[in-house]
């Protein structure tokens, strides 16, 4: 019979092994990976005689709305095709949200393969990013030139903490984002390069940083790509541009990648040859409800009765009282009713109280669901690690 339990690094070998069978990343990927950034202590297996299955916990902080919190990226789920139909996946997943619980962490992230598979278990679409197809021969800039473009080829303190401030400055306008750190910038440098990408620095004359851009010049044979793009002014965003359009003998188009809150149809004139797509990017899930419904109700004059409805976490499948800012458990009959997932979509932001209810994923009389609005508000948020 099989275990669940965390990897130890007798069992490295096996754990790549299936990576390498499940996944079609490079090998000079899959080595940084495992060297750079795989920690057994984040990796939860089912091994019998053998490994037959494995998930990935990588740690990060995530800031909602101004509340700094632990989470966990879970990426990596795999199972040798033997053992599938066996609910592997589903005790992995089970396990590995118990454990978020007790660590205290409030969410869960998830990187999904196909969001369907991951639904059942509470995980819904949370963040999404816009991506622009653009031919080269489609962008105007201005030859702006008090902007110098540094090409970072090693990445230093005073580089790592030039880009955290771009970050910082460009996350003034998001509710939910990821928190960087100079660790971040170090590992986030070498999984670039590994790729072969390059990170653009722009200074304006004062040398002061205006921005920084991560493009991959050689994603296909005449496509680049632009995983991440931020600017502080016009002036570096016409630097960038200039410098992707530099390609066009190596390209014919680009495709940029940026938040949700992103002016760059703007920037190219709403020109309608070029397309934009709203892409699902994230998946997330509510691991602590009392803290969640805590967080929103605090200072607020509310009597309301939520259940919520977890088929996985049982201190989750409860009546929640909200009663002038404090919360608990209670045998109250429900004012309202919705799953676990569309608590987390609410709370993320992504959906507002009336879609979720037209839908018919809130049971509520309207009286009701005014109080719901008070709660719950559309929130800008940015996501952008793979791994």
């Amino acid at each position: 019979m099989s275990e669940i339990r965390y990897a130890l690094y007798d069992d490295l070998k096996e754990i790549r092994n299936l990576w390498e069978y499940s996944f079609s990343d490079e090998e000079s990927f899959v080595d940084y990976y495992f060297d750079k950034r795989y920690n057994p202590g984040c990796n939860l297996i089912a091994k019998d005689t053998a490994l037959l299955a494995s998930l990935q916990r990588n740690p990060y902080k995530i800031n909602i709305s101004k509340d700094s919190q632990n989470t966990a990226y879970v990426v990596g789920i795999s199972v040798y095709p033997e053992h599938r139909g066996k609910k592997l996946t589903t005790k992995l997943l089970n396990k590995a949200l118990e454990e978020a619980y007790n660590l205290g962490e409030k969410i869960s992230l998830l990187m999904p393969i196909d969001t369907a598979i991951y639904r059942r278990y509470g995980y819904e679409n949370c963040f999404s990013l816009y991506s622009f197809e653009v031919n080269l021969s489609d962008i105007e800039y201005k030859n702006n030139k008090s902007v110098n473009l540094e090409r970072i080829t090693k990445m230093t303190d005073e580089l790592a903490d030039l880009l955290i401030e771009i970050y910082l400055e460009k996350a003034k306008n998001w509710d939910i984002y990821l928190e960087r750190d100079r660790n971040h910038y170090y590992t986030y440098f070498e999984e670039i390069k590994v790729e072969a990408g390059e990170i653009f620095l722009a200074k304006n004359d004062a040398n002061e940083p205006i921005g920084y851009m991560v493009f991959y010049p050689k994603m296909d044979s005449s496509k680049g790509y632009v995983r991440e793009l931020f600017y502080l002014d016009s002036s570096a965003l016409d630097s960038f541009m200039m410098l992707v359009a530099s390609h066009k003998t190596q390209l014919d188009s680009v495709t940029i990648q940026q938040p949700i809150d992103s002016q760059l149809m703007y920037y190219f004139g709403f020109n309608n040859k070029i397309s934009v797509s709203l892409k699902p990017f994230m998946m997330a899930r509510v691991v602590d409800v009392k803290y969640v419904l805590e967080k929103l109700a605090k200072d607020m004059i509310l009597d309301l009765s939520i259940k919520i409805n977890d088929g996985i976490l049982s201190q989750n499948n409860q009546v929640f009282h909200i009663k002038n800012g404090s919360v608990s458990i209670s045998d109250n009959k429900a004012d309202a009713v919705m799953d676990i997932g569309t608590l987390t979509q609410l709370y993320m932001g992504t959906v507002s109280v009336s879609a979720a209810y037209d839908l018919g994923k809130i049971e509520a009389e309207n009286i009701n669901l005014a109080q719901l609005n008070r709660l719950f508000s559309y929130k800008i948020s940015y996501v952008n690690e793979y791994i």
